[in-house]
């Protein structure tokens, strides 16, 4: 068939390349057709010709339930265009139309679906590279992947687009990597995409607060959403099709009924589990064990008598699989309601213990600085051997660098002197920094 054979209706809309308008195919479809209009911009007319094409090819290529099909197409002539089914809206149109945000349960399932198409493209070696609620269409409430503009082969070793568009795709949907060049997107570049997306459509906020509200994400997504938006590429999902495993998982969860018994009873029995099974259980159990936590804050008995037993497979679980941001909420809330304050005599061991093993497990400073903070008031203030053991070890550690022993001494140098001399019995057993060395042994 030619152009001319159907019959134009209104403008749908313009894209970088192209105009959308809608149509009727001779058979009486509605269909949508792209035609190759070139905007005024940095491009020139035969750098848009060839992202109009490497749009068309690239789609045509691609054959899946959530990708937009061509049903005929123009490509080599003077005029352009391809034909698609024509949407019932985008998702954008979706999203604007429940400003409160989706219910959990159908943002999930459309994402999921979303993330089926992008693995499939990824599958094939595609990169889209302008994900966005407006490049998903909506079809009988199907998403739907469109655009593939700023798409490419990732074995395509170059690419036409001109040097000023090298950044291209939209503001706060693209990665950190992309902004700076568009030859560096890479599969992680479409998932903090995805995870911006999925940001939008399981909360009430905009997308311009992804990075700034995603504590506010339903717990099941939140560690998607945290990972997604990690700012190297290598630290988020490795391909659409990792985080298709990850979203399968939390709706696997969100359809299980709430085990019975008390949340207490429930941690004690995941955390028995955890120990008796080791690594074999730690995967999913490890989140289950974590989700108790969260959604039961104001539990303080919980979280005084079972937190600090959580096992360091579990702890070391989470941070393999991208929880660690949950758990870092977790256990600050458990520090400022528990650990911050005066402790039993037996409990300080407990503290000291936990504190120990994440971090050991952990590299961030300020945790780290927390848990010897902690550790060393613990085993002070409440004049505890095992506890002062636990921090003589902590920072005879090979992570203990300048700036660590650096705030070490100004903490020993806060202390009483009773607190002093407690911490000088022992030093000389262990192999300490120089400059704390020097201030206790």
């Amino acid at each position: 068939m030619a152009l001319t054979d159907y019959q134009l209706g209104g403008l749908l809309g313009n894209g970088g390349q192209g105009q959308a308008w809608e149509a009727e195919a001779p058979d009486g479809a509605s269909v949508a057709i792209k035609r190759f209009f070139p905007k005024v911009g940095p491009e020139s007319y035969e750098e848009a010709l060839d992202r109009f094409r490497r749009e068309y090819e690239i789609t045509a290529n691609l054959s899946h339930p959530n990708i937009v099909p061509i049903l005929e197409a123009e490509i080599d002539g003077d005029a352009p265009y391809y034909v698609m089914p024509k949407a019932d809206g985008s998702l954008r149109d979706m999203i604007d139309s429940n400003q409160g945000g989706l219910e959990l349960d159908h943002a999930l399932s459309l994402f999921r679906s979303i993330c089926e198409g992008m693995a499939y493209a990824h599958r094939q070696e595609r990169l889209h590279r302008d994900l966005k609620p407006e490049n998903i269409l909506i079809f009988s409430g199907i998403p739907v992947i469109s655009d593939f503009g700023l798409g490419r082969r990732i074995d395509s070793a170059s690419s036409t687009l001109a040097k000023s568009v090298a950044g291209a795709g939209t503001d706060y949907y693209v990665a950190p990597e992309q902004v700076r060049s568009l030859h560096d997107a890479v599969k992680q570049s479409d998932v903090y995409s995805l995870g911006v997306i999925l940001f939008e459509i399981a909360t009430p906020y905009s997308f311009r607060d992804a990075h700034a509200m995603s504590d506010e994400c339903p717990a099941p997504v939140r560690a998607i959403v945290y990972r997604c938006l990690e700012h190297a590429p290598q630290d988020r999902y490795a391909d659409a099709t990792a985080l298709l495993d990850a979203v399968t998982r939390a709706v696997s969860r969100l359809q299980q009924p709430m085990p019975a018994g008390s949340p207490k009873a429930r941690a004690e029995g995941l955390i028995a589990r955890i120990k008796s099974e080791g690594t074999a259980s730690a995967g999913d159990l490890s989140e289950s064990l974590l989700e108790i936590f969260e959604h039961n804050s104001s539990d303080l008995e919980l979280h005084r008598s079972t937190f600090p037993e959580f096992p360091i497979v579990a702890i070391r679980e989470l941070k393999q699989t991208g929880l660690e941001r949950r758990f870092f909420a977790v256990l600050r809330h458990y520090d400022e309601e528990l650990a911050s304050r005066n402790s039993s005599f037996e409990y300080a061991d407990s503290i000291a213990l936990l504190y120990s093993n994440c971090a050991s497990i952990f590299d961030s400073f300020g945790i780290r600085r927390l848990m010897l903070k902690r550790t060393l008031a613990q085993a002070v203030d409440c004049h505890r051997f095992y506890a002062r053991k636990i921090f003589f070890e902590m920072v005879s550690q090979s992570w203990i660098d300048a700036s660590y022993e650096e705030y070490l001494l100004e903490a020993v140098q806060d202390l009483t002197e009773d607190g002093l001399a407690f911490l000088k019995e022992t030093a000389s057993r262990f192999s300490l920094p120089q400059g704390l060395a020097d201030e206790l042994i």
